[in-house]
């Protein structure tokens, strides 16, 4: 079982860490900014959540801490794609 529960809301990242059989919440990151998708990578536990910004559009941020920071990824579209 995990020690980490990761989850998206509209209020931002919420992350549970499970410390001697209890689950305890930290501060959330990306405060005010829903989260549509959250999720850790278990080849090298990169924490990843998708932002959608009311005024900035979509944004992914990232995090290879564990949550202790998290930074935005560049968003680089392919030659020729088609985006709005």
């Amino acid at each position: 079982m995990s020690n980490l529960i990761l989850l998206g809301t509209r209020k931002g990242t919420v992350i549970f860490d499970r410390i001697n059989a209890k689950w305890r919440p930290r501060p959330i990151s990306h405060a005010g900014i829903p989260v549509c998708y959250a999720a850790r990578d278990p080849r090298d536990g990169t924490l990843w959540a998708s932002l959608d910004h009311g005024h900035w559009g979509p944004k992914l941020s990232r995090s290879r801490d564990g949550g202790a920071t998290w930074q935005d990824v560049s968003v680089k579209y392919p030659k020729g794609a088609l985006y709005c």
